[in-house]
């Protein structure tokens, strides 16, 4: 009885959250396929850097630094940059498992 009631109250309130909330999802995905695309490029960079080794790169994290710190920097970095995706993605599957029992709860 009471969840009849919330159907019938819902109306143009909930039309306009669940089209803002459809666009978040949309946007939350291609944020989340940026991302990957930047981290995809990052790792190829890096393997690049590590291959050819240039002199300049030593000479730009300073005095002391080995290739090995080199290494494990970006390793540590592409890291918790993946880390950081998946938080993402997790973050825009939520969003769009909301979406969708929305949408059923609703009746659109």
């Amino acid at each position: 009885m009471l969840w009849a009631g919330w159907r019938e109250e819902a109306g143009i309130m909930n039309d306009t959250f669940q089209r803002r909330l459809g666009a978040a999802v949309g946007a939350a995905w291609w944020t989340v396929l940026v991302w990957w695309l930047l981290l995809l490029a990052s790792w190829c960079g890096s393997m690049a850097v590590m291959h050819i080794r240039p002199a300049w790169v030593l000479g730009m994290l300073g005095e002391g630094v080995t290739w090995l710190d080199v290494q494990m920097m970006y390793l540590w970095l592409i890291g918790s940059f993946k880390v950081m995706g998946i938080v993402a993605a997790l973050v825009a599957l939520f969003l769009t498992l909301w979406h969708r029992r929305l949408g059923r709860l609703t009746g659109m």
